[in-house]
């Protein structure tokens, strides 16, 4: 029996990936990016930096469909603003490596079900050659 995989719809995809995007490995990566642990002293105080933007983090649905709000408040605008832009960006970027990745996977077992087919197929015509050659006979 051939493996099998649920694929999750796009909503769900969407969510997976908000939380993917806003796990703490990625919220480090933007803090560093967009400079806001600059003045911390020590690791405590990355990591506090860290935690207070996990919190103020806000990633939910806008309504229906695919649309989705990303919130960050900051007592700079201009670096909320490059934050949120920095999320998004990695939540795109994200997206666009799953889609890429389900494509491969899509083509490999199309490629694997025709070779399954492929050596089906010879089989009978095998067979009938030779019942053939034994009914001849």
């Amino acid at each position: 029996m051939p493996e099998l995989t649920v694929q999750p719809n796009d909503e769900q995809r969407i969510a997976m990936l908000g939380r993917v995007v806003i796990s703490r490995p990625n919220v480090e990566k933007i803090v560093q990016k967009a400079g806001l642990d600059a003045h911390a002293g020590s690791s405590a105080q990355r990591e506090a930096i860290v935690d207070s933007v996990m919190k103020t983090l806000d990633f939910r649905p806008a309504g229906r469909g695919n649309l989705y709000t990303l919130a960050f408040r900051d007592r700079d605008p201009k670096r909320a603003q490059e934050v949120v832009e920095l999320f998004t960006t990695m939540f795109i970027e994200s997206n666009k490596g799953s889609k890429a990745s389900d494509t491969d996977a899509a083509k490999r077992f199309i490629e694997e079900q025709i070779v399954t087919y492929e050596r089906s197929s010879r089989r009978p015509r095998a067979a009938s050659r030779t019942s053939a050659c034994v009914t001849s006979g």
